[in-house]
């Protein structure tokens, strides 16, 4: 659990999360950016589960990401970008 997740936050960097299983689980009490500057990857697979209030894939303009969600979930409870400003 966390308040705000990211992956791959600075320029030039990169960052991959994977959430496999049933019972596995990312739970951000705020915003969740893939992307933002670097380049994110993010896998839910096998029954996980990730859940945030807002989503960014690619925030930054130099950023880019990735989701996969295969027999797993992903909740937004807000809204979802993709390609904000990446």
């Amino acid at each position: 659990t966390s308040g705000v997740g990211f992956i791959a936050d600075y320029l030039g960097a990169t960052g991959t999360v994977t959430v496999d299983g049933a019972g596995s689980a990312w739970t951000n009490t705020g915003k969740l950016y893939i992307g933002n500057g670097g380049s994110g990857a993010l896998t839910v697979s096998n029954g996980g589960a990730v859940t945030d209030h807002n989503a960014y894939i690619g925030y930054a303009g130099s950023s880019s990401g990735t989701v996969t969600i295969d027999g797993s979930s992903w909740n937004n409870s807000t809204y979802l970008d993709v390609g904000y400003g990446g």
